[in-house]
């Protein structure tokens, strides 16, 4: 579900640059057949901005990067905005501002920033725009940063309603750490229910990521998280927690089962960070409950 869901926002921002970096580079084209030459460059590199943002949202490990790219974005067009109407009247471009900010922003910094915009907007305005005019841009101005909020309010309300719907980590597609207990719990009531086994594994791959290279922590991480996967059967569920550790909840299973899966799971890791890969097993027994099983299994942490 997160996984659809943040599929979905990062294609409405890939279409949003890509059309708009679309349009600023016509706009660039036309500004130097019109001798707007000091235009040119900032139009330019505005485009290349946008799709550089949306080049980096094809992968979450440049989440960092992207982030800069739109506040770059956001700063840049605010700046040629002066210019444009300083130098050449064109007041439009005050306008893509809140456009721009509601739509790459969070919705709380975007209406600061649109608050922040007005002083400048009506000064610019006042100065540089002809009295018969001023009524207009002040009305279009005021009716797009209205609209823009009114969609931006709707997206934010979507996206918190969706929120408890989402339950696996984006980078691993492992469950979320917030539905280990409740899981687990569920679980431990259905081997008591029917007699059977169950065990939770817990490795720990945070002194193994220390090892390598700082800019390869990621790429490593996510190959752990698919060596796991790709081990378990379809009822087993697996967890992303903090400090670079996953639980694994393996129903039906006994210790020596657990043995052999963890084998074939440290097997599939790199190779460079398996020596330092730590875990721990924690099978259910009388009077277990999630708590106990979850501490049972970090204090049996150890090196495979």
């Amino acid at each position: 579900m997160r996984d659809h869901h943040l599929k979905l926002a990062n294609q409405a921002k890939r279409l949003f640059a890509i059309m708009a970096g679309s349009l600023l580079l016509v706009h660039c084209y036309l500004a130097y057949l019109q001798q707007g030459h000091v235009l040119v460059p900032w139009l330019l590199a505005l485009a290349m901005i946008l799709y550089a943002s949306a080049a980096l949202t094809l992968t979450s490990s440049w989440s960092n990067i992207t982030v800069f790219a739109e506040w770059t974005f956001i700063i840049l067009l605010i700046v040629f905005s002066i210019i444009a109407v300083v130098n050449y009247q064109q007041f439009y471009w005050l306008f893509f501002v809140p456009i721009a900010s509601f739509f790459l922003l969070p919705l709380r910094i975007a209406v600061y920033m649109t608050l922040l915009l007005i002083p400048l907007v009506i000064y610019l305005l006042l100065e540089y725009s002809p009295t018969f005019m001023q009524a207009q841009y002040f009305y279009s101005f005021a009716a797009i940063a209205t609209v823009s909020l009114f969609l931006a309010s709707v997206k934010h309300r979507t996206q918190s309603l969706l929120a408890p719907l989402i339950s696996k980590d984006e980078e691993t597609g492992a469950l979320l750490s917030s539905r280990l207990y409740g899981d687990l719990q569920k679980e431990i009531v259905r081997a008591e229910r029917e007699g059977t086994g169950l065990l939770l594994m817990m490795m720990d791959l945070d002194q193994a990521l220390r090892q390598g290279s700082k800019d390869k922590h990621f790429d490593l991480y996510i190959k752990c998280a698919e060596a796991i996967s790709s081990q378990l059967r379809p009822f087993d569920l697996y967890f992303r927690l903090q400090d670079h550790r996953f639980a694994i909840i393996l129903p039906h299973t006994t210790t020596q089962d657990a043995l052999i899966t963890a084998k074939k799971i440290v097997d599939e890791m790199p190779e460079v960070m398996r020596k330092d890969i730590m875990v721990g097993y924690a099978s259910l027994n009388v009077d277990d409950d999630a708590n106990s099983l979850i501490e049972h299994s970090y204090q049996e942490l150890r090196h495979v």
